[in-house]
């Protein structure tokens, strides 16, 4: 097994080259979007401490606070959108599925799923209406028991929205011309302390990213032998929106790595000699 590991290692270590990158040398752009989308989009904040007593109710008919969601000790993955939206929302809730079935974490036992209307209209009815369609998309009877007990529809009164979306950052508005909200697609990861940790912007999902974010929440808790080089290697790509293998921390991991197996290798040696010296000795 651990010959294995060291195997799977070592080609990672050799091929991570050329896809490293360094952070630090990145520029970051600023790109124009169209005037009607003029304060609209995220402004993260990693770090942050979101607010834990906001009030929301479930499609379960449940009201709880942020906290409820957050005593289990389990990262919480949040996005915010609205039931009734005819374009965007639907994909993004299409793209969360989807990476809900690839994604190597379950659902419940590493990490819950908050999908929260923007919009204050909305009630239970409507969030389990919409979740009802969500659920027929999983056919493995045990996964789809676990996503209607932890992907959870929220909706809540316009406070708590509002004060919720600032807490992540994510700035929204109801436009009159396309009576519609109008919304960025960002999947937030939080850890169990309430930490906003990562964001993945997009309607779709990679599972290696989903991964990586929901293992970064956890604070690296979770996951094997390989699943933990794999997320110390890694380092999140601003500019490519996803995680990408990071040289310092290949040469850090290879020159761990190296230590340790000359330590293994000269050990046995160093013990044989000092074997001998004592045969002759005692001779």
């Amino acid at each position: 097994m651990i010959k294995n590991n060291l195997t799977i290692f070592f080609i990672l270590f050799f091929s991570a080259n050329s896809f490293a990158y360094n952070p630090d040398e990145i520029p970051l752009q600023a790109e124009k979007k169209p005037a009607y989308l003029n304060g609209v989009g995220v402004d993260e904040k990693l770090g942050k401490i979101i607010t834990k007593n906001l009030i929301f109710s479930n499609d379960h008919k449940q009201t709880l606070t942020l906290k409820n969601y957050l005593d289990f000790k389990t990262p919480l993955v949040i996005n915010l959108v609205y039931f009734r939206c005819p374009s965007l929302c639907n994909h993004t809730l299409n793209g969360v599925a989807q990476v809900i079935k690839k994604t190597k974490w379950q659902i419940g036992k590493d990490y819950r799923i908050l999908s929260v209307s923007v919009n204050p209209q909305e009630d239970v009815i409507i969030a389990a209406s919409k979740k009802e369609i969500y659920l027929d998309a999983f056919d493995k009877p045990s996964l789809k028991k676990n996503v209607e007990n932890f992907w959870h529809f929220l909706t809540g009164g316009a406070t708590s929205i509002r004060l919720l979306a600032k807490d992540l950052g994510i700035k929204y508005k109801y436009s009159k011309v396309d009576k519609q909200y109008l919304h960025p697609s960002t999947l937030i990861f939080v850890s169990p302390n309430g930490k906003i940790t990562r964001y993945l912007h997009g309607i779709q999902f990679e599972p290696k990213d989903f991964n990586l974010a929901v293992q970064e929440a956890s604070n690296g808790k979770i996951g094997n032998f390989l699943d933990q080089v794999l997320f110390f290697c890694s380092r999140f790509d601003p500019k490519k929106g996803k995680y990408t293998i990071y040289a310092w921390r290949v040469m850090q991991a290879g020159g761990i790595l190296t230590i340790l197996i000359m330590i293994l290798f000269l050990f046995p040696i160093w013990f044989s000699k000092k074997d001998k010296f004592n045969i002759r000795d005692r001779g």
